[in-house]
This record gives structure tokens, sequence and C-alpha cells, in this order.
């Protein structure tokens, strides 16, 4: 029953996650000029917005280059990728309170048809997962597992 319940969050997540477009062959690469491509996983702390930053201080230096481009030019095309950052986060933290709000309606459907017992270990599966993804998370960003903290 256990593995049954496992199986079925599974399923639910990968057709979420699938409908959502996450789920693709190959990750687009965030721009043509680097073809570096965009991982979700590097928002933690901050790194997203500095690997962003990076990632548009080459781009822009690459155009200044291969397009000649003047002081001025440069300055609005920094400008530009300033104000695309900020709304390309915006855009990350609308698409990750969507989640949320889309797993937390499917985790209500789930426990909809479950029995007071099928209940406490989904939560229990579910608080498991939560500790799983964080560890994975910290080791990610070099600090550890909270366990060593």
């Amino acid at each position: 029953m256990k593995k049954g319940l496992k199986m079925l969050a599974a399923a639910v997540f990968l057709t979420v996650m699938a409908s959502m477009g996450f789920l693709t062959a190959q990750e687009p690469p965030c721009c043509p000029e680097c073809g570096r491509p965009a991982k979700m996983e590097k928002k933690m702390d901050g790194k997203m917005d500095r690997d962003m930053t990076k990632m548009h201080e080459k781009r822009v230096d690459n155009l200044v280059k291969k397009l000649g481009l003047s002081a001025d030019q440069k300055a609005k095309l920094d400008e530009i990728f300033k104000n695309n950052a900020e709304k390309m986060k915006q855009n990350r933290d609308k698409m990750k309170e969507e989640m949320k709000a889309k797993m937390d309606e499917i985790n209500a459907q789930i426990e909809s048809i479950l029995t007071p017992e099928q209940k406490t270990k989904f939560e229990e599966m579910k608080k498991e997962m939560k500790q799983n993804r964080e560890k994975r998370m910290n080791k990610k960003q070099g600090k550890g597992t909270p366990d060593k903290e």
C-alpha cells in the first residue's frame, strides 16, 4: 500500500511538472550567445541572480565586441539587461507560487481519497520528501546537511 501511495504521488508530481513544461528532453539555453542553460535550482540564496548577472555581463561584452557598440550603446544594453533581470525574477517568483498552489491542490485531492491511516503515512512521506529536498539544496549550496550544523 505504501508503495502504491509513493507511485501515485510520483505520478501526480510528474504530471504536474510535465503540464507546466518543466519536463523536456533538453533544457533550452538561457541566451543564444553563451548557450548557458537556465537552471531553476540555482535560485537559492540569490545564486541564480549572481549567475544571471555574470551571464549578462558576458553577453554584453560579447555584443560590444562583435557589434562594435559605443559606450552609450553599452550603457543602454546594460540597462536593458538590468530591467529584464528584475522582470525575470518576478516571473520566477510568480511561477514558484503557482506551482506551490497547484501542488497543494493536488495533495488535497489525494488526501480526499485516503483513509485516516493513509493520510498520516502520506503526511510522513511529504515531510520526508521535504527534508530530502532541503538536504539536496544545502548540499548544492555547500552548506552541508542541517544535522551537521
